[in-house]
């Protein structure tokens, strides 16, 4: 602690020698200290513990009795259900928010929830309490909190369902529309079934065109012969044979060239392990070597200094080789075998290509052919199949009519309301009351407000000691 020492001549004049010639000198030396050091804040502390250790008590006891006095808080909530209907999409029916639930907790948190807590300002004149509105992770269900003690439990749960049925009265213009269009539907579909199922809406086709059978069953005869598709279908078929050898040799290189590169890895391996240790002997050889140059200067040490260095400069030859194969050659090898691998590849696709067009060759020539043979059997068949057909094509209308229906009173059964999923509750168990967190505060308040009064005292003494030693020293 640095102090600074001012000197200061006090003239005292007696009052009852003024004229007299003689002056009296005082000289007061005092030493103020004006800097504050951990060490004296430690003696202030240590002096006055007991003060200390008294307030901070008090603040425990009373943070103790406010965190036990404290009323229960409760967590009031209720889920919320979007409503939806089925549709028809790409992959079938599915079922479709008739407004996501993204959207509709945006509508929450920035215009329904405001204004009922604004009407309950209005209403009752006190501070709303708070309304979460969130989205569960991984679910398309709302969830709507709100905490509050046990005696508010009715108007927290009265003010949830007006969330609710806000979001429902929202909703329900929506979903009247939908299900009047889906009724109507309904009903012109069962009326469009009653006008098939009527027996007299089916036509019998008579007989004709008798005449027309014979040359229709001898052309009939000339598509039914098999020797020119046949040969056809062989050479396509040899071809195709040929085309899945190759592909397979194709990829039995793949593989083993595939298996070259694992195999060439795996001299990497070796390669480095074995750069690594000649690159270790040859440096304990330098050290070695510079031991013993160290220790033999003449004689038979000098032809030990030879041999030394002729080991490790062959050394260092076999290792200059092993990086020259490692790093060049193996890199040479492995960009070959990569290029032959991608050779190969282009190979193989071109095989697939050839293989793949050669089947499609073959369906198409019993496609062509199967579309000949049943054109002219249709021919043949005259006004058989046109009957059949006729009939096949009704059962058809009416069973997609009927499906149509089944469809309709899906959706219309699928039609939900936006609704709550339970009637809005209280939580079963009460919100924790964060003792700890009291006490902690209590606790820091309370060594504020005694390191503050115990400073406080401590000036007023330090003032008053102050105060002493003027009137001392004017004495």
């Amino acid at each position: 602690m640095q102090k600074r020492e001012e000197q200061n001549k006090v003239h005292v004049l007696s009052q009852d020698r003024i004229l007299d010639e003689s002056i009296q000198l005082v000289r007061v030396e005092p030493s103020y200290d004006d800097e504050i050091s951990l060490i004296d804040l430690w003696i202030v502390i240590a002096k006055r513990w007991k003060l200390i250790l008294m307030i901070v008590l008090i603040a425990l006891l009373l943070g103790a009795s406010a965190a036990m006095t404290k009323k229960l808080q409760y967590k009031y909530s209720v889920t919320l259900q979007i409503g939806s209907l089925v549709v028809e999409g790409s992959d079938g029916q599915k079922f479709q928010y008739i407004e996501s639930p993204q959207n509709v907790l945006a509508k929450l948190e920035s215009s329904y929830i405001p204004t009922i807590r604004q009407l309950w300002l209005n209403k009752t004149g006190e501070n709303p309490p708070d309304i979460i509105a969130r989205i569960p992770k991984e679910s398309s269900l709302i969830m709507l909190e709100v905490e509050g003690e046990e005696d508010e439990g009715k108007q927290l749960l009265a003010l949830l369902q007006e969330v609710v049925d806000v979001v429902k009265n929202d909703h329900k213009p929506s979903m009247n529309v939908t299900r009047g269009e889906f009724s109507s539907s309904l009903n012109n579909a069962e009326r469009v079934l009653a006008e098939l199922t009527d027996v007299n809406s089916i036509e019998v086709l008579t007989e004709g065109k008798k005449t027309q059978l014979v040359t229709a069953k001898l052309k009939l005869d000339e598509l039914q012969n098999e020797h020119l598709i046949k040969v056809a279908k062989q050479q396509l078929q040899s071809d195709l044979e040929s085309h899945k050898n190759k592909l397979s040799s194709i990829n039995d290189q793949i593989k083993l060239l595939e298996a070259e590169l694992d195999r060439l890895a795996n001299v990497d391996t070796l390669l480095e392990k074995q750069i690594v240790d000649l690159s270790n002997t040859i440096s304990n050889q330098l050290k070695n070597r510079r031991e013993t140059e160290e220790s033999v200067k003449t004689g038979p040490g000098a032809m030990t200094l030879l041999l030394i260095d002729n080991q490790i400069q062959g050394n260092r030859d076999r290792l200059a080789e092993l990086e020259e194969r490692l790093y060049i050659k193996q890199h040479e090898l492995r960009r070959k075998i990569d290029n032959q691998i991608k050779e190969s590849l282009r190979e193989r696709d071109y095989e697939k290509m050839l293989i793949a067009d050669i089947n499609n060759q073959l369906q198409k020539l019993d496609i062509d052919n199967e579309h000949a043979r049943q054109k002219q059997i249709s021919i043949v068949s005259g006004l058989e199949i046109q009957l059949a057909k006729i009939k096949r094509d009704h059962q058809y209308a009416i069973l997609n009519q009927q499906q149509k229906i089944e469809d309709l009173k899906l959706k219309l059964a699928g039609l939900k309301d936006t609704q709550a999923l339970s009637e809005p509750m209280r939580s079963f168990k009460s919100l924790p009351r964060k003792r700890g967190l009291t006490l902690a505060v209590s606790v820091i308040a309370g060594l504020f407000i005694a390191f503050a009064i115990v400073f406080v005292l401590e000036f007023l003494s330090k003032v008053k000691q102050r105060e002493q030693q003027i009137q001392n020293a004017s004495q």
